[in-house]
């Protein structure tokens, strides 16, 4: 539940001030307009990254660094790989990169999930309906 808060406030807050930060930065109106196309989706989606580094965070605390490091390089390899693919080959541009940003984060939190809920070789004892609960 923290999680989803904070993700929702550090979402809130950059979409807030995106336009006066950039006004105030007394941008170009093809940059302020690349700049936008790329904030929002990637603002709106931060709840992804805050899922999948909080999850991360929770297996390193476990001392089980091995799995998050597969987790957070598997996101970053798909991304590194998705980003052309969205980018050029879907016509997307910067908001291809954006959303491709967030779906790998995703493909990540996914994986932490599966290892956490349901393998359940973890520490860590959660079950889906004490967090639907909150």
């Amino acid at each position: 539940m923290k999680f989803f808060v904070c993700s929702i406030i550090l979402s809130a807050i950059p979409l807030i001030v995106l336009n006066p930060f950039l006004n105030f930065c007394n941008i170009d109106a093809p940059v302020y307009k690349e700049a936008v196309d790329y904030s929002i989706p990637l603002f709106t989606g931060l709840i992804k990254f805050v899922f999948s580094n909080g999850l991360a965070a929770i297996l390193r605390a476990e001392g089980d660094i091995k799995r998050a490091i597969y987790a957070m390089t598997l996101g970053i390899t798909l991304n590194a790989t998705l980003n052309p693919v969205f980018i050029y080959l879907l016509h997307m541009e910067s908001v291809g990169a954006a959303v491709s940003t967030i779906f790998t984060s995703f493909i990540s939190e996914i994986m932490i999930f599966y290892w956490i809920l349901i393998k359940k070789d973890t520490y860590i004892n959660l079950n889906t309906e004490n967090i639907i609960k909150f």
